[in-house]
């Protein structure tokens, strides 16, 4: 009986131990498969923020290169226009004056979206909604991009609607989705024209604003990349990469639609090269 139960007790004891030894393995194993996975994050981790340093650092160096370059064209003039021994013509003041106005235009449209993009990275972008008169506003737009058009280029604007037309919107961001197109378009355009234009949809439903150019063009498969952000088509043309995503973010802040059309240029097309960017608002505004 003493036998039998010593034997039971050692079975018993055994079993416990491989149990206890099974368990142990299990939990090990486990353990060893959560460091595995938490090793495959930390490199994945590891990986995004040394990807997310470098885009940074490079912002910066473009950064630092597109604020420098018109703070020098504007001190160079202004030194120029404050030396009275060089006796300047009148015709050379109005020029430097011009230099002055344009890099300073530059500058403000680069300030004005890195500011949007701190206010879109913070969560504080918004939006305000009013009664906007179409033609007014791209006709101040022009009045303040007019001066950096190339003296070989001709910027025209061919209204689709009426003067008194109104669309709710808010006045502001649509301005900035107009200027970002339209300096763009300046960069990019040496010679030819720039058309801005604004046609009505036929259910009366969406006003689209366009910007066509005679420039260099966009290659279609980039139609969607250029919206991101830093995205630069040239990066020896001033910019920092930020105005198409911006006009992105507004857009969808809009329920409005921004977009690069592909189709163009057609053959209908007055020459066989550029580009046209496209914003598509809705006339009466809901649920925004």
């Amino acid at each position: 009986m003493y036998i039998l139960s010593f034997a039971i007790l050692g079975a018993l004891t055994l079993i416990a131990i491989i149990f206890v030894a099974g368990f142990w393995v299990y939990k090990q194993k486990q353990l060893k498969d959560k460091m595995q996975i938490l090793s495959v994050e930390l490199l994945k981790a590891n990986k995004e923020v040394k990807a997310a340093n470098m885009v940074r650092d490079v912002f910066l160096q473009n950064m630092s290169h597109q604020v420098r370059t018109p703070l020098h064209a504007i001190n160079g003039f202004a030194q120029l226009l404050a030396t009275p021994e060089y006796n300047f013509s009148d015709a050379e003041k109005a020029e430097f004056a011009a230099h002055i106005r344009s890099n300073t235009t530059v500058l403000t449209l680069l300030f004005d979206d890195m500011l949007s993009v701190v206010d879109i990275e913070c969560g504080k972008f918004d939006v305000s909604i009013s009664t906007c008169k179409v033609n007014e506003v791209v006709y101040e737009t022009i009045e303040t991009l007019k001066h950096m058009v190339n003296e070989n280029v001709t910027m025209s604007f061919e209204p689709g609607v009426g003067d008194d037309f109104t669309i709710e919107t808010d006045p502001h961001r649509l301005q900035q989705v107009l200027m970002n197109f339209m300096s763009n378009a300046i960069k990019h355009t040496e010679k030819g024209f720039i058309k801005i234009a604004t046609k009505l949809s036929a259910d009366g439903k969406t006003l689209d604003f366009s910007v066509t150019d005679s420039g260099n063009g966009v290659p279609k498969e980039m139609a969607d990349a250029i919206f991101t952000r830093f995205k630069k088509l040239n990066d020896f043309k001033l910019g920092a990469g930020l105005g198409l995503s911006l006009c992105k973010t507004i857009s969808d802040k809009l329920n409005s639609a921004c977009y690069l059309d592909t189709t163009y240029p057609d053959s209908n097309s007055e020459c066989d090269h550029g580009a046209r960017f496209v914003f598509s608002a809705p006339v009466v505004q809901s649920n925004i």
